[in-house]
């Protein structure tokens, strides 16, 4: 009886390690990444507990994973978006990641930071823009104001006051929901 009980908890540590390496591998293909060339030093999926807040002036998340290049200075960013791509990534999501990105590169000042949309048939690759960046970061004054005011002082959206697309051409954006 002791042996078959042993054997059997054996048998569920087995299945349970086998568990966590197939998340682990999910996560890597889910962004089109290969654990060989990246390791996950965040992630937001899976159950994993590792992850790195990203905050910078007022203006706070944690990406769905954060992988670091094995070999160069390179960090990747990625959110998963549970939608079928459809051919156009939303302004919303591309707001997003660039902001993930953006504090990634104060945080790594020397590194390369890219950001990765994936979605549910397709996985889509971001440039960073600091211009966009900082376009971003300073809306936050904005709205800040207009909760105070009640009013907004522009109600312009970012991708009628500037081209937020120019680093970025490759991506058809839109701004419908």
């Amino acid at each position: 009886m002791g042996m078959y009980l042993i054997g059997a908890l054996l048998l569920l540590a087995l299945f349970y390690a086998l568990s966590k390496l197939k998340a682990g591998n999910e996560i890597y293909s889910r962004f089109g990444l290969k654990e060989s060339t990246y390791t996950l030093v965040s992630s937001d999926l899976g159950g994993k507990k590792s992850t790195i807040k990203l905050s910078r002036f007022g203006i706070n998340g944690i990406a769905d994973a954060v992988f670091k290049a094995n070999a160069g200075k390179e960090i990747i960013v990625g959110e998963f978006k549970s939608r079928k791509f459809r051919g156009a990534v939303r302004l919303c999501e591309f707001y997003q990641v660039l902001l993930y990105m953006g504090h990634l590169a104060e945080r790594y000042p020397d590194h390369v930071i890219k950001g990765r949309l994936a979605y549910a048939d397709s996985t889509q690759g971001v440039y960073f823009d600091p211009q966009v960046y900082e376009a971003l970061v300073g809306m936050r004054k904005e709205m800040l104001q207009a909760l105070g005011t009640r009013r907004l002082t522009n109600s312009t959206p970012l991708h009628k006051r500037m081209k937020v697309a120019s680093l970025n051409k490759h991506l058809k954006l839109t701004a419908a929901m």
